[in-house]
């Protein structure tokens, strides 16, 4: 059976859910009016809090299919217009390096096993924080 974008999605965000983790669904809307989002942004971010205060920690998750494999198609897509504007592949890759720089953590999410491997290392501690076998000055995000 082929895994579509909705499986990965689903194991996921099922899997963050059950670790505390708030998912928030974003999409970018031009109206020719408003504005909402940014272009570029992943369709996701989750988010764990802290403490009563406010602190949280924040993944931002772009989910694609195990098969993505769009490319960048700024030239086709701009052929012939005046204003020059970055095609999806490279809007995401701008918007997820900038957010990097500010200290972001920006995944591109395509397979479930992957990002467990990944995720499971450098949030362990979330676990023992909950138990309150962690103070907060000891973890980071």
């Amino acid at each position: 059976m082929k895994l579509l974008e909705i499986d990965v999605i689903r194991a996921v965000s099922g899997f963050l859910e059950a670790e505390g983790w708030r998912a928030v669904k974003h999409e970018y809307l031009f109206t020719g009016v408003k504005v909402v989002g940014e272009k570029g942004m992943p369709d996701w971010s989750f988010h764990h809090y802290l403490k009563g205060d406010g602190v949280t920690c924040t993944l931002w998750i772009e989910f694609k299919s195990p098969d993505d494999r769009r490319k960048c198609r700024c030239e086709q897509n701009n052929r012939g217009k005046k204003r020059f504007t970055l095609c999806t592949p490279c809007a995401q890759a701008a918007w997820r390096k900038a957010e990097e720089a500010r200290g972001a953590i920006v995944l591109r999410v395509n397979d479930f096993d992957a990002f467990k491997a990944w995720y499971t290392p450098r949030y362990e501690w979330l676990r023992q924080y909950k138990r309150g076998q962690l103070s907060l000055g000891a973890a980071a995000c």
